[in-house]
């Protein structure tokens, strides 16, 4: 089985751009973090650091992989627009593994912390007329290996559907009280994240179905670990003030 997380470390220029953040500390995390993928058997593709961009380091939202296909995405936010044109790194990464079948033409966008992948859909949060091109791009690009199904954001504030929503395997997903409302819910059996842990509804499901949980959820941590879960916890507070997550940091691809 091929395991790989693509994964950029911060540059100083991210830890400039957002008040208060430690870069030695934001690069401690993120190596413990690499270090959890390794040893639960991925590969850890590390890509240049970037000084031009400083929401780099945040890969995930960067590419749509579906099987064995992948789409570069244009990012919503207006400031990650022309990162496209410096994706070289992650292009040739990428292709080592699976097969870009090309970028996402404006004006269509899509941040794929919007997307949280079950086993047996996506489920792509839209917010806006360009997310919705994202989505129809995504179906006319790639050979789907599942059904995509909308959702629609409820409330304007709303975080992206992947930080308050992660699939743990067997129909259970993760969310956080703040994504209540969605009628996708009904179709899985959820773990609902109290309030008070705002970081405890991101987690990602490693290849052999372990978790890596937010240290700062303990309450979600304990839940996991008394229903049988193998939860492996790390801490992100350098990425959490920049509203990143555990799965904000990496592209994953599990063959």
């Amino acid at each position: 089985m091929t395991r790989v997380a693509i994964m950029r470390e911060p540059s100083r220029v991210y830890a400039a751009a957002v008040d208060k953040i430690s870069h030695p500390l934001a690069l401690r995390q993120h190596q413990r973090l690499r270090g959890i993928y390794r040893r639960h058997g991925y590969k850890v593709e590390l890509l240049p650091r970037t000084s031009k961009y400083c929401a780099g380091t945040f890969t995930q939202d960067t590419a749509f992989i579906a099987g064995e296909q992948a789409l570069l995405t244009n990012c919503m936010s207006e400031w990650r627009l022309k990162e496209p044109r410096h994706r070289s790194h992650l292009r040739r990464t990428l292709e080592k593994y699976v097969d870009v079948v090309g970028q996402m033409g404006l004006p269509a966008t899509l941040d794929v912390g919007e997307v949280v992948k079950t086993d047996r859909e996506y489920l792509v949060g839209t917010s806006t007329k360009m997310s919705y091109a994202g989505v129809r791009q995504i179906r006319k690009k790639l050979d789907l290996d599942m059904p995509i199904r909308t959702a629609k954001r409820l409330r304007d504030g709303m975080p992206h559907l992947g930080s308050g929503l992660s699939y743990l395997g067997d129909d259970y997903l993760l969310a956080h009280e703040a994504m209540e409302g969605y009628p996708f819910l009904g179709d899985y059996n959820v773990l609902w994240v109290p309030f008070d842990e705002v970081n405890g509804a991101n987690a990602v499901r490693l290849a052999d179905g372990s978790i890596i949980a937010s240290e700062d959820a303990p309450c979600t941590v304990w839940e996991l670990r008394q229903r049988g879960f193998d939860v492996e916890t790390v801490n992100l507070s350098e990425y959490n003030k920049a509203c990143g997550h555990i799965s904000c940091l990496s592209v994953n691809i599990v063959l």
